[in-house]
This record gives C-alpha cells, sequence and structure tokens, in this order.
C-alpha cells in the first residue's frame, strides 16, 4: 500500500499521535531503538518488573536477546511469567546492596511497592495510593552475586533498568563489580520523594556521573504531575562505551 502524503511527513518530522499519558513510553521506546543500533545490546535486566511492562517496551523495541526480570512480589511475577518467551526469566527475589532477607512493603498501587516506608505527600493521589496493604519478606542478593552465581558473564553490552522506588542507589552499590559490563541505564529520578529517605534526583544524577555515565534522554512526565513533577525516567549511557 502506498504510504499516504501526511504519514510521510509525521515520519519524517517525528510527529507523534497518541495520549500524552503514553508519551513518555514512546520517547523511551525511540531511544532504546536508536541506543540498540548502536551498542547491540547483549543482555537486559529489568530490576523492578512489575506486570513486566518494560520487557515488552523491549522487545517492541526491537531488542531479542535475553532478558530478566526481578519482581519479588509472586503474583507479579507469575503475570511477568505468563507473557514471557523462551528468552525472558523472572526471578522471584529483589536486588540491593548486600544479600540478606528484608521486609518489602506492597502497596495499593503495586508499582509503589518498596522496601523503602512511604512518607506523607502534598500529593492526595499518590498518597492514597502509596499505602502499605500487605508487609512480605523477601530473598534479595546484589547483581554481583547474582552474574556470578548464575554465570552470565559473557555479556558486554547489557542494559539494566532499575524502577525500584528509591532503593536505586542500593542496587547499584551491589553492582558494582559489574558496571563495566552495562552500556545503558534506565531508572526513575525523584522529583519529590515519596518515601522516607529517599534520593532526590540531583544527589542520584551526580552519584551516577561519578560513576561514568552521561545523562541520554529525560522523558516526558505523565500529564497527572501537574503543577510540580514527582519523578521521571532518565537512559544514561557509559561514557567509555561512546565512540
Amino acid at each position: 500500500m502506498k504510504e499516504s502524503f501526511f504519514n510521510k511527513l509525521a515520519r519524517k518530522c517525528e510527529v507523534v499521535i497518541g495520549r500524552l499519558e503514553s508519551l513518555g513510553d514512546y520517547q523511551i521506546k525511540r531511544q532504546l531503538r536508536k541506543l540498540n543500533g548502536v551498542f547491540e545490546f547483549d543482555m537486559a535486566f529489568d530490576v523492578g518488573g512489575n506486570l513486566g511492562q518494560f520487557g515488552q517496551l523491549l522487545r517492541a523495541s526491537g531488542y531479542r536477546n535475553d532478558i530478566v526480570s526481578f519482581e519479588p512480589i509472586p503474583d507479579l511475577a507469575q503475570s511477568i511469567r505468563l507473557i514471557a518467551d523462551t528468552r525472558w526469566t523472572v526471578m522471584e527475589m529483589g536486588l540491593g546492596s548486600s544479600v540478606e532477607t528484608k521486609s518489602f512493603n506492597i502497596m495499593k498501587s503495586s508499582p509503589l511497592s518498596s522496601f523503602m516506608n512511604p512518607k506523607r505527600s502534598e500529593y492526595d493521589n499518590l498518597t492514597r495510593m502509596n499505602e502499605i496493604e500487605n508487609v512480605i519478606e523477601v530473598y534479595v542478593t546484589t547483581l554481583d552475586e547474582f552474574v556470578c552465581k548464575s554465570g552470565m558473564k559473557n555479556f558486554k553490552n547489557g542494559i539494566l533498568k532499575l524502577d525500584v522506588q528509591g532503593y536505586e542507589k542500593e542496587c547499584l552499590l551491589g553492582a558494582s563489580e559489574n558496571l563495566d559490563r552495562f552500556s545503558t541505564i534506565i531508572l526513575e529520578m525523584s522529583a519529590h520523594p515519596i518515601y522516607e529517605s529517599a534520593d532526590k534526583y540531583y544527589d542520584m544524577m551526580k552519584f551516577i556521573e561519578d560513576m561514568g555515565y552521561s545523562l541520554s534522554l529525560i522523558a516526558s512526565s505523565p500529564p497527572y504531575q501537574f503543577p510540580k513533577i514527582v519523578d521521571f525516567d532518565c537512559i544514561y549511557v557509559k561514557d567509555k562505551a561512546i565512540k
């Protein structure tokens, strides 16, 4: 079928037609497709898998190699298994800076579940969703320990995604021996932390830059975060990987 003039124009000008709520996901998918073309990702770790949204986004971006999703909530881990393909593994555990068993807070809204305790927020809608509904005991390992024990030591251009609700620094501290294997890191930054002791975005940005990464994308936040942004997703690329 011949492509219409308007479709050609939209593609050339990179016009996006869709819901504003999905704009951030579109930006991330587009950037991942471009970065995969440069780095040729050979491994993906999806930390905080929830319902498998990021794994699906990776597949939609053209990535076809292995995915390992870490999701400590049993029901959610099973939901990912139902949609996972043969190169997508689900680990029912958490990642952090040490190997331990730790209490995990399941919130009313599952994507907000965290090892950290929620704090009161001026955002009433988030405060209602970010209330503890249940607490479970979770086995926690480090990424370094997992890579060592699983034998997954052959990847050179991995992608690490962290959506762990304020626990990002702990996960990165537990990955120090393998960070050189990751050309790309994706994580959520907090402009107004909704967890006790969570780092604000400027502290996390400095922490990641000090590890040798540079900012590649700041994705659009959803419209409900108005007039103040609560959090936003960032993509970082390793300086040594950039040619």
